[in-house]
C-alpha cells in the first residue's frame, strides 16, 4: 500500500521524503478528526435535574439505614438518661463526683477542668489528705472562685476516710 502511494506521490512530482510527509500529515488529520468525533462532550445537563437525581438517591440510602438502625442511636433529645448515647460531637451532661475518689477522666468531663488541674487535684488530695468540704477544693492551684461556681453542682463528699487511703495506696 505505501508503494503505491509513493508512486501516486510521484506522478504529482513529489520526492520519496516529500510523500512520506504528505503521508504522516494525512494520516494525523484523519486520527485527530476520528478523535474530535469520539472526544465530543455529552450534551449538558441541566444542574437541577442532576441534583434532584442525587437527592433522591440519598433519601431512598438514608431512609435504608434509618429503617435498619433503631432510635437510640439518633435520639430525639440530647437526654442520656431517655436515649442512651448522643450523637457524636455533642457534650453530655456531666455527672456528679465523690471529690475524694475522681480519677482523672471524671475531673475532665466536668466544665473548666482539663487534664492540668485533674492532675494538680488529684496530686494536692495525695498530699494533703482527703477533703473535708466541697469548698476546700478551691485550695487547689488554678480552681478560683469562677471554675468553682461552674463545678460546685457537680461535686460530692460520699467517700469514707478507708475508702480514701484504699485509693491513694493504689495511685502510688
Amino acid at each position: 500500500m505505501l508503494k503505491r502511494m509513493l508512486h501516486l506521490a510521484r506522478l504529482f512530482g513529489f520526492t520519496r521524503n516529500e510523500a512520506i510527509a504528505v503521508l504522516f500529515l494525512g494520516a494525523t488529520a484523519v486520527g485527530g478528526a476520528l478523535y474530535r468525533l469520539a472526544a465530543r462532550p455529552s450534551p449538558p445537563v441541566d444542574p437541577a435535574v442532576a441534583y434532584r437525581v442525587h437527592d433522591s438517591v440519598f433519601a431512598a440510602r438514608a431512609a435504608l439505614l434509618y429503617q435498619t438502625t433503631n432510635d437510640t442511636i439518633f435520639p430525639s433529645s440530647t437526654d442520656p438518661a431517655k436515649n442512651g448515647p448522643t450523637r457524636w460531637g455533642e457534650k453530655q451532661e456531666p455527672r456528679p463526683v465523690d471529690i475524694n475518689t475522681a480519677n482523672e477522666g471524671q475531673w475532665t468531663a466536668l466544665p473548666g477542668i482539663g487534664p492540668t488541674i485533674a492532675g494538680r487535684i488529684i496530686e494536692y488530695r495525695r498530699r494533703c489528705g482527703a477533703f473535708t468540704s466541697v469548698e476546700s477544693i478551691m485550695g487547689v492551684p488554678g480552681i478560683g472562685p469562677k471554675t468553682f461556681e461552674r463545678i460546685k453542682p457537680y461535686l460530692r463528699i460520699t467517700s469514707t476516710k478507708n475508702t480514701i487511703e484504699t485509693l491513694d495506696r493504689k495511685n502510688r
